[in-house]
């Protein structure tokens, strides 16, 4: 018999792991709005990290499931944690990437009134900079996932910056 637990946390957001796949499970999951997340090797809810637990959302999804005869656990902490350290580092790295984005704009305008005075150190110093900026993005992302509006925002804003560090882009 194959058990979805559906978890809840202001950490993690809303949560629906299987004990067995079953692809007419997963499907009626992605139907009420879940999508698969390969951070957590899950199916997640969108959205709901921040936000308190919706009944209404989930329990269409797990009426659907106990109707076809599959276990559904539902467990809901909608405590509000002293610290929630995926949004720290997030906000910590969005910080980052604006200053690259800022170095970026600042190397370009340089480059166009002084290109003269521009040493190689110093177009490597920044290029490297840049780089363990990206670096730190990738490291994350392999954390949560490459799905979260936060890691797609932050890459955004690196790639400007990338870019005008005169790195090919990505």
């Amino acid at each position: 018999m194959i058990t979805t637990t559906i978890t809840h946390d202001k950490v993690n957001g809303t949560v629906a792991r299987l004990s067995d796949s079953h692809r007419w499970v997963g499907s009626t999951l992605e139907r009420y709005g879940f999508t698969w997340s390969r951070a957590h090797q899950a199916y997640t809810l969108p959205g709901t990290r921040t936000w308190a637990f919706d009944p209404y959302r989930v329990g269409r999804a797990t009426r659907q499931l106990r109707r076809n005869g599959f276990t559904v656990r539902v467990d809901v902490d909608n405590t509000t944690p002293k610290a929630d350290p995926i949004a720290d580092e997030l906000d910590q790295l969005l910080d980052v990437a604006y200053t690259a984005q800022r170095l970026g704009a600042a190397y370009q305008s340089d480059q166009r009134d002084r290109a003269d005075e521009i040493t190689e150190q110093h177009r490597t110093e920044i290029q490297s900079a840049v780089t363990a900026a990206c670096d730190r993005l990738d490291r994350l992302a392999q954390r949560l996932g490459w799905d979260l509006p936060e890691i797609l925002h932050i890459n955004f804003v690196l790639n400007d910056a990338w870019v005008a560090v005169g790195l090919p882009p990505f």
